[in-house]
C-alpha cells in the first residue's frame, strides 16, 4: 500500500512535490539519528 498524490511535478528529481520530498527527506535523517544515538527517544 503506499499513499496516492495524483501527480507529478518536475520541482524535483524524482518528480513528487517540493513540500514531500523535504518532508520526506527529514524523515530518513531523523530515523538515521535515531538509530545511531539510542538515547534520543
Amino acid at each position: 500500500q503506499g499513499m496516492m498524490f495524483g501527480y507529478a511535478t518536475n520541482e524535483t528529481e524524482n518528480y513528487m512535490p517540493l513540500s514531500l520530498d523535504l518532508a520526506n527527506n527529514l524523515l530518513i535523517e531523523l530515523a538515521s539519528l535515531r538509530r545511531e544515538n539510542k538515547e534520543i527517544k
